[in-house]
């Protein structure tokens, strides 16, 4: 495994550890589902179905974070988005653990329904067709579906536009179906980032190809038929690791698209008769590292060369690039850094314009309160859950570093101007501004993130360096900037979506 890409992984895991406290102040909207009405328990033995259940039910379509503290939730059903087969509930739902693996959702052992894989369950099923299951998201919790339950998923995971799955393990205790289930018809674009998915017959499974799906630091093991199945699906995958003795990833279908980047597989076992990698369709491979298997990669597309390739693979293309000047066949190789993280502040250093006089959810004007909050010297600014006015600029500056919404919205019209400040880097994160009139526009040159949030008026940047994980929005203008995406929506119907004026993108 070369150097850069362990560097890579070790930075993305990284990362992730500072997110692994994740707690909120008492008034900032979250509801704590351990807490009245709801009463959920994390001893590892009461049944926690019906406490996860009622908030899921009571809660839906309302932007809102349900919150689970460290402990081990047993469940002996599914937990579903919405509660009923009505699609419309079935969005803007989060459900959040205070750290990855000090919150456990566990199904009971040998559970009544979870027996047959022909007829698979899963543990969390966060909704179904048509394609408005905007800005779900299941972050920073362990799903164990427990012994003796070979039917069971992991979870089925739908989002849409804007949508998350973050600092998650799934994993079984001796057998289980799917880890996590991918395959709905129109699903995406949404973002998985920093998942582990151990056991189960198949790993991730994704299917159909109406939008796309974007991975990042992605670790699959003990795997017993495929770590990772796309059956037609555009799959952008960067920092696979898989320990396996069955191919790390295979996309058989004919009309399968997968992008690969930084990968290393490790074969195990039977994976010396197997290959790593396999193909059916189109397939692009940069730096990916292979040991104990048959092959690196075996490529049997229907409209372009097969081709088996041995060994680690620096590039590999199923298909030649299509150019409108001459080139060499090979990629840019544009370098890809990893998304910086902002430390989690103790929410005794976060700020709400609640202290200034604003309100949520009412028709008051909220610009000064969160001016004053922005301006209060405080690392962490957040907006309790709930819509905030806005009708003036509004400048994020000075000691803040970072700027989160608790799933809030704006609404009004208006400027977010993102300035020159003390820290370094600058997260703007889970926020919505969905129909409203406020632009965003970064006038700075330090380095911006941009995280589960919809931008509705898009973006406007000048040498900035930018980073945009799990983003909606439109239209985007980069002036001289730097910027590395994963999972940029730029949803929109007049004119150019992304315009890019000297920089790299």
């Amino acid at each position: 495994m070369s150097y850069a890409f362990r560097l890579s992984v070790v930075l993305g895991l990284c990362a992730s550890a500072f997110a692994e406290n994740v707690v909120f102040p008492p008034d900032s909207g979250v509801v704590d589902l351990t807490q009245a009405p709801y009463g959920a328990k994390g001893d590892g033995q009461t049944d926690c179905t019906a406490a996860i259940q009622r908030a899921l039910d009571e809660l839906n379509c309302q932007n809102r974070i349900l919150w689970l503290p460290d402990g081990t939730y047993l469940v002996s059903n599914t937990l579903k988005w919405g509660g009923t087969n009505n699609a419309n509930n079935q969005k803007r739902t989060i459900l959040q653990g205070q750290s990855e693996a000090g919150v456990i959702v566990r199904l009971k052992d040998a559970c009544a329904g979870f027996g047959d894989p022909a007829r698979p369950k899963p543990v969390i099923w966060t909704g179904t067709l048509p394609a408005q299951r905007f800005r779900n998201a299941v972050r920073n919790l362990t799903i164990d579906v427990g012994k003796g339950n070979p039917g069971a998923n992991g979870m089925h995971f739908y989002a849409n536009n804007q949508g998350a799955v973050r600092n998650v393990t799934i994993r079984t205790g001796d057998a289980g179906n799917i880890g996590l289930d991918l395959a709905m018809g129109d699903q995406g674009p949404c973002l998985i980032k920093d998942l582990k998915v151990i056991g189960f017959e198949t790993g991730i499974f994704t299917k159909h190809g109406t939008a796309s799906i974007t991975f990042a630091n992605i670790t699959l093991e003990g795997q017993k038929k495929v770590g990772f199945l796309n059956l037609g699906q555009c799959i952008f995958v960067e920092n696979l690791s898989s320990r396996n003795a069955v191919t790390a990833l295979s996309s058989p279908d004919k009309s399968g698209v997968v992008y690969l980047v930084n990968a290393g597989l490790a074969g195990t076992g039977g994976a010396a008769d197997v290959p790593a990698l396999q193909n059916g369709a189109f397939f692009f491979a940069r730096n990916v590292k292979t040991t104990g298997y048959r092959h690196a990669l075996e490529s049997k597309p229907e409209k372009a060369e097969a081709a088996t390739v041995e060994g680690d693979i620096e590039e590999f293309s199923s298909h030649p690039p299509q150019a409108l000047f001459p080139n060499d066949g090979k990629s840019l190789a544009l370098e890809i850094r990893p998304t910086p993280e902002v430390p989690w502040d103790d929410p005794q250093d976060w700020i709400a314009p609640v202290a200034f006089g604003g309100k949520p959810d009412d028709e008051g004007d909220d610009t000064q309160a969160l001016q004053q909050a922005l301006d209060a010297g405080k690392p962490t600014v957040y907006l309790p859950n709930g819509s905030w006015k806005l009708s003036g600029d509004l400048r994020i500056r000075g000691a803040v570093r970072r700027f989160v919404g608790c799933e809030a919205r704006f609404k009004g019209e208006g400027r977010i101007l993102i300035e020159d400040g003390e820290a370094p880097v600058l997260a703007f994160e889970r926020i919505e501004m969905n129909y409203t009139r406020i632009g965003v526009e970064v006038n700075t040159a330090r380095t911006v993130v941009f995280a589960n949030t919809t931008l509705a008026l898009g973006l406007k940047a000048r040498g900035a360096t930018l980073f945009f994980d799990d983003v909606c929005g439109y239209p985007f203008e980069f002036v001289k900037c730097r910027v590395w995406a994963r999972q940029l929506n730029p949803e929109g119907s007049e004119g150019p979506r992304v315009l890019n004026d000297g920089g790299t993108v």
